[in-house]
């Protein structure tokens, strides 16, 4: 098979990987592992307190920490895309701190470095947390090779995260 053929192939089991995604209206119930520790570290930090529940406020508005929820699977998901091998409780790590400065929250809270046993200071974090922020902003993206995974999540019962503006700068 050449080169050019195996691209052609390639780009043939994208086509048929988003057909398939567009026809289970992206119901896909098997979890990724990163987003398995993303909702361990989630759920340890609201349990610890100091952090917002994820009830309705009495104004019917979301709280920001189930955005953070739906922020945070949806970058894990985005870090299927191309991600150089971060282990996944990186992945998840930073999903959640990019989430959380993404909303104007303290990016690396205590309660996260507690859950992860991780902080920003890890240069694998930080490392993660530059690729993911480069697939939020959608650069260096071809097509509409993530545009399954930004229509899943533009939709309005995941608060349309994917169309949140994605912060100009990394956390410090």
């Amino acid at each position: 098979m050449t080169c050019l053929e195996q691209a052609a192939f390639c780009d043939d089991i994208i086509t048929m990987e988003c057909q398939v995604l567009y026809a289970l209206s992206f119901e896909i119930s098997l979890s990724t592992t990163s987003k398995s520790w993303s909702d361990r570290y989630l759920a340890t930090m609201m349990a610890a307190g100091g952090e917002p529940s994820e009830e309705r406020s009495s104004d019917n508005s979301v709280e920001p920490m189930r955005i953070v929820c739906w922020l945070s699977d949806y970058l894990c998901e985005l870090a299927l895309y191309k991600t150089p091998r971060f282990a996944p409780s990186v992945v998840a790590a930073a999903a959640v701190c990019l989430a959380r400065h993404t909303l104007a929250l303290e990016p690396f809270s205590l309660a996260l470095q507690d859950a992860s046993g991780l902080s920003l200071a890890h240069s694998e974090v930080r490392s993660c947390i530059a690729h993911l922020h480069c697939l939020q902003r959608l650069e260096g993206v071809p097509g509409d090779q993530l545009s399954a995974v930004f229509t899943k999540f533009a939709r309005y019962d995941v608060g349309c995260v994917a169309r949140l503006q994605p912060p100009a700068a990394l956390p410090a």
